[in-house]
């Protein structure tokens, strides 16, 4: 990695089909697939590699020059260090906790989904089975809460 990233440091902007290192200036917002760098005190536009999930403003990339200054590919990112990023996930290896923000999120899975925490489990599976396992169930609704089911059994 050490000697990629060296050769990386030592080509030339000037130099087509070159890689580079650069900064993120901005992010589209609409489409996050498209950003602006800062190569040599100067702003190019710029597309994010399908293998990279985001990039944030002050991030470090290499980007590969694609021909002139005809367009920009970004092609690796390095991890912000020196600040709190807003990132869709953020791992904290402190606490251990992994933060996802989303407007929606969807898990699919071929099989099952199961989610669990200490003796307390949810289980969706594939056969359209969903089961619910803990010491304590509590639902609560503010409106109406209703139990469906073309058999009901309590205990």
């Amino acid at each position: 990695m050490r000697k990629i990233s060296q050769a990386i440091q030592q080509q030339s902007v000037a130099e087509p089909l070159g890689y580079c290192l650069a900064i993120v200036k901005s992010v589209a917002a609409a489409t996050a697939t498209i950003c602006e760098i800062e190569v040599d005190g100067k702003t190019y536009p710029a597309a994010i590699a399908t293998h990279i999930p985001y990039v944030l403003p002050g991030q470090q990339v290499a980007a590969l020059d694609v021909g002139g200054h005809a367009g920009w590919l970004i092609t690796a990112a390095w991890p912000v260090t020196d600040r709190p990023i807003e990132a869709p996930f953020v791992f904290d290896p402190v606490t251990g906790t992994l933060r996802i923000q989303a407007t929606r999120l969807d898990l699919a899975a071929v099989a099952n989904i199961e989610l669990s925490c200490g003796e307390a489990r949810l289980s969706l599976s594939v056969d359209g089975k969903t089961q619910i396992e803990g010491k304590e169930i509590l639902s609560a609704a503010t409106g109406s809460n209703r139990i469906e089911g073309a058999s009901i059994d309590l205990n």
